[in-house]
């Protein structure tokens, strides 16, 4: 429950909220609807002892109407025996001045009748017996208001003009005043009119069910009034309760018990140290507050905050804690009981792709394979998985390669699985059987226990081709998998198989991620996208994701934020001179985290091109707790013999910070397309929890998306039910739309945060239409020739005869999209290319390419 106020006591930002919601239920049909409802039952609310309640339930519902576009949203009052000016506040533009004319309200402010005066509120206010008050209030104080204003206001449909609600809110506070003033005095209706346990038309709500304002709201009274008590509900007869379900070992869990507010003023809670009734060794509540202030023009609801930290699997622990509000003086004795389980694991299952065009140029730098780039992205993303996760290692091409079974990541394990991925080598002969590889992961993941999840991490730069071999392919396996599924596509829509995999992933509660074309700034793309779906399958969500360049003599900081919501933090650090940095953690009381920390609670781990910290939450130092509140990475060169020699080749260090947490407050977010063609819709969604219920505060929630010609653009979304928001764009180019999507609010405790998360859209020329066979003759043509188009020298020689590679690629993938191809596709390139010296080479290069007709 909220205050009601006197509209000249609302902050600025109240007032927007207020007058926004207005337009929302106009736009909806609303404010029509409910001034045919006062027109049609107009003589029922008026002139009888029906009039107050009448219009206390007429104006409650018009106010949950409003709250349907933001719940923080209470009617306010206009005091007119006070507030008398036609150029008073309530007529400002910023205010209820525009509707007049945008509504069509015809008002005619002050040209007939006066306002009341103070006197005459005073006179009726001192009526005795309601049936002297009602009529008092409704002639003296109520009608002539309506008068004064005039236009829509002076007829049976009044609640076509706002101000109408605000003056009906004054004559509700006004009964509430007259109620506590004489509070022996019954109501009284009239001979034939409903009492109190009878419904009013048109509603089967009672006289009785609002006879006490109190069960709707609270006033702000104006000065010299009776003010309303202040109430704390649940009362101590039915105490409120924290239960910790399941929490890991190891993992500090934070829960809340719940106070709702019933006052116009500020209360204060004040929380004792909670106290241990039972359980094991080392059981401990902990209180985040000594005492709370809640006020309830801001959030009605106190919430008094406990932590809990796992001890053992299979512990149970009780206690409680006294809580207190100063002002009502009710007191509270909250039991707590706390389960302790396992932390949650997963078993993963990376499919690497080792066909022939891995050996392919990747465009991140010259002479640099594709090979290498996973090389590089895929073992950070196995030395920063906690110890319960394990992993299996699988290479395919036309068949599946076991290059590591199912391994915990534990410190060996780490070791083994990145040993087994710098092992992976592409093969010159090899097709792209993925079907196979996903069959293989299935037969090696199903029969494995013990594991909370399962998922498929497929990688792959080439579509479905199985040569002279007969294998299955994804349709043929998709039926037959029961975990979750994930793909990353290394390259372009053209030279993938983005709609299967896609569907496969959006079947399997997975999504698939497409790299685009690769280039210097693309450095760390591959290892965010292994890093992202990794943290997303162990239960992870990120904070933020940034990238950069750290320049020598330079330190970077980078703040990010956490919430006490948060039980873990991860700040995984990607760079590409590893030696050569200082990397370090600054919490937001200032005290410093480095390498060399021996606290038990926070864990350094350091690879080839990765360095992590790994902090749980709350994190004890010195004599302070580091939870909630802004945390600063800090990144500087080394000023070491190595980094001076290190300096000598290169004058600065790529890096990618990327900040996971293990959290009760969650995003998720999903990508869907209205089809694969150019001018298809991109539908983004996202989702936020906090302890597992919708995220009661708002939020604003927007992507940032990269377009396929890295313009790049802003899309809002828009809430659509609670804690989920939609946004929509048209993908027009064609190619891969890099979506970065971000969520920025606060906490039901009212702690900042973010969210983010990146999905991909991918458009192409015919993409929805049917695909050739893999090893349709003409399909393998077309593979051949979009390898050839992807040689660094072939391109190079094109453009020096001004020949463009991009729009030979274009008319091919325009080609190599029909459902039925026609003719010879190399006619399509001597459609472009007239130059005989120029086909010669080409010819010739053909000649050579026997390695590409196999991708």
């Amino acid at each position: 429950m909220r205050c009601r106020r006197d509209y000249r006591d609302l902050t600025p930002a109240e007032k927007t909220r207020f007058i926004a919601a207005l337009h929302h239920v106009k736009s909806r049909g609303v404010v029509d609807a409910f001034a045919d409802l006062h027109e049609v039952h107009f003589s029922h609310g008026h002139r009888n002892s029906s009039f107050l309640p009448w219009h206390r339930e007429f104006i409650r519902r018009f106010e949950a109407e409003l709250q349907t576009y933001d719940p923080r949203v209470m009617l306010c009052y206009w005091n007119s025996s006070e507030d008398q000016s036609t150029t008073s506040p309530l007529w400002d533009p910023s205010f209820l001045g525009p509707f007049g004319s945008a509504w069509n309200l015809g008002r005619t402010l002050g040209s007939t009748g006066a306002l009341p005066t103070p006197t005459r509120v005073t006179a009726a206010l001192n009526q005795t017996s309601y049936p002297g008050f009602r009529p008092d209030l409704e002639s003296n104080v109520h009608d002539v208001v309506h008068i004064w204003v005039g236009g829509a206001m002076s007829g049976a449909r009044s609640p076509l003009d706002p101000v109408f609600y605000l003056h009906h809110c004054y004559i509700d506070m006004l009964w509430a005043q007259w109620q506590l003033r004489h509070p022996g005095a019954p109501f009284v209706p009239d001979a034939g009119g409903p009492g109190l346990p009878d419904a009013m038309d048109p509603w089967p709500t009672t006289v009785g069910d609002v006879i006490d304002h109190r069960v709707i709201n609270a006033y702000a009274y104006p000065a010299g009034s009776i003010e309303d008590a202040s109430h704390v509900s649940p009362p101590p007869s039915s105490p409120p309760s924290i239960t910790f379900p399941a929490v890991p070992a190891g993992y500090t869990y934070v829960r809340s018990a719940l106070f709702q507010v019933d006052s116009c003023e500020r209360l204060t809670f004040t929380i004792d140290e909670p106290a241990v009734d039972s359980g094991p060794s080392g059981t401990a509540f902990r209180r985040l507050d000594a005492s709370i202030v809640v006020d309830p023009h801001v959030e009605p609801t106190g919430r008094v905050w406990i932590s809990y930290r796992g001890t053992s699997p299979g512990d149970h622990a009780t206690g409680h804690v006294q809580v207190a509000c100063v002002e009502t003086g009710d007191t509270w004795a909250v039991p707590l009981t706390a389960d302790v389980v396992a932390p949650p694991s997963a078993a993963v299952a990376l499919l690497l792709d080792q066909s022939n065009s891995m050996n392919f140029d990747s465009g991140i730098a010259p002479g640099v394979p594709r090979s290498e780039v996973l090389r590089f992205s895929a073992p950070p993303c196995v030395d920063v998985l906690d110890d319960n996760h394990a992993v299996t290692v699988i290479s395919f091409d036309h068949d599946p390669h076991l290059l590591r079974p199912l391994t915990r990541a534990d410190a060996t394990g780490r070791i083994q699985l990145s040993a087994a991925i710098n092992s992976y080598a592409p093969n010159p002969d090899g097709w792209t059987a993925i079907g196979e590889a996903l069959s293989f992961a299935q037969g090696r993941l199903a029969p494995v226990s013990g594991y909370d999840f399962k998922a498929t991490v497929v990688l792959t730069d080439g579509q479905e081709n199985h040569g002279p071999y007969n294998r299955l392919s994804v349709t043929d396996v998709a039926s037959l998998i029961d975990q979750r599924v994930y793909a990353i596509g290394l390259g372009t829509p053209a030279n993938l198989s983005p709609a299967a995999l896609q569907a496969l992933c959006n079947g399997h509660q997975g999504y698939m991620l497409i790299t685009g074309d690769l280039n210097p700034d693309a450095y760390f793309r591959l290892a965010k996208y292994y890093q992202q779906i990794l943290s997303g399958v162990t239960n992870q969500d990120i904070v933020l994701d940034p990238e950069g360049v750290l320049h020598p003599g330079e330190v970077v900081r980078i703040p990010f934020r956490l919430t006490e919501a948060d039980i873990t933090a991860r700040a995984v650090l990607l760079t590409d001179h590893p030696r050569a940095v200082l990397y370090g953690l600054e919490t937001p009381e200032g005290h410093i985290i480095e390498p060399t920390v021996t606290d038990p609670m926070v864990e350094f781990r350091a690879g080839d091109s990765v360095e992590m910290y790994r902090v749980s939450l709350p994190l004890p130092i010195e004599d302070e707790q580091a939870h909630a509140g802004q945390w600063q990475a800090l990144m500087a060169f080394d000023r070491s013999d190595v980094t001076r020699a290190l300096r000598g080749r290169r004058s600065s260090a790529r890096y990618s910070l990327g900040v996971h947490v293990s959290s009760n407050l969650r995003m998720r977010a999903a990508l869907a397309q209205s089809g694969n063609e150019p001018g298809a819709a991109v539908h983004l969604r996202a989702s936020l929890t906090e302890y597992a219920l919708p995220l009661s505060s708002p939020a604003r929630v927007y992507a940032e998306v990269v377009h396929p010609d890295e313009a790049r653009s802003q899309t809002v979304f828009t809430p659509v039910g609670d804690g989920v928001y939609e946004a929509t764009f048209p993908a027009t180019q064609a190619g891969v739309y890099r979506c970065r999507i971000i969520a920025d609010g606060t906490t039901g405790r009212g702690t900042p945060f973010s969210r983010e998360q990146t999905l991909t859209a991918a458009v192409w020329a015919g993409g929805d239409r049917e695909p050739p066979a893999p090893d349709d003759p003409g399909a393998r043509t077309c593979r051949l020739l979009h390898c050839l188009l992807q040689q660094p020298t072939l391109r190079k020689f094109l453009q020096n005869n001004n020949i463009d590679p991009q729009e030979i690629m274009r008319c091919l993938d325009e080609f190599c999209g029909r459902a039925e191809p026609v003719g010879d596709p190399l006619a399509v390139v001597r459609s472009l290319v007239n130059d005989e010296a120029v086909l010669a080479v080409i010819a010739e290069a053909l000649g050579r390419a026997a390695g590409c007709a196999e991708e």
